[in-house]
């Protein structure tokens, strides 16, 4: 009957360190699953600030387009407008757009996968507590 219970005891041991194992492995993945979401935050929010210059960048374009001569300025008011170059960005802003998108796609995947993972804590938990 004591040897039953030895083993039943090393039984339970064995799979609880199994569990502690799974829980350490899955503890570093959601460290790491933080970091890439955190990165991956920090390339959207560039990429948005970017996107918002080069559509402030279009927007002076189109104004300059506009200017007719001896017409004051919608802006400034000024009568002489300079030969600017007109500069469109509309190819960059749609390729960041790409990127952008990219990234948003990456951040509902990293976030699905931490779900999974602290779901997975909580039953490691569960067992452990067991």
């Amino acid at each position: 009957m004591l040897k039953e219970y030895e083993i039943k005891i090393k039984s339970l041991q064995e799979e609880l360190n199994f569990i502690l194992e799974q829980k350490y492995n899955n503890t570093r993945e959601i460290s790491s699953l933080n970091e890439r979401l955190e990165t991956n935050k920090k390339e959207i929010n560039t990429l948005e600030k970017e996107i918002d210059r080069l559509k402030y960048l279009n927007l002076a374009s189109v104004l300059r387009n506009e200017l007719k001569d001896n017409m004051p300025c919608p802006v400034c008011g000024s009568r002489h407008h300079e030969d600017i170059e007109d500069i469109t960005n509309n190819d960059e802003v749609e390729f960041l757009k790409e990127k952008l998108n990219n990234y948003l796609d990456i951040e509902k995947s990293i976030n699905i996968n931490l779900e999974n993972c602290n779901s997975k804590n909580g039953e490691y938990l569960s067992a452990e507590k067991i």
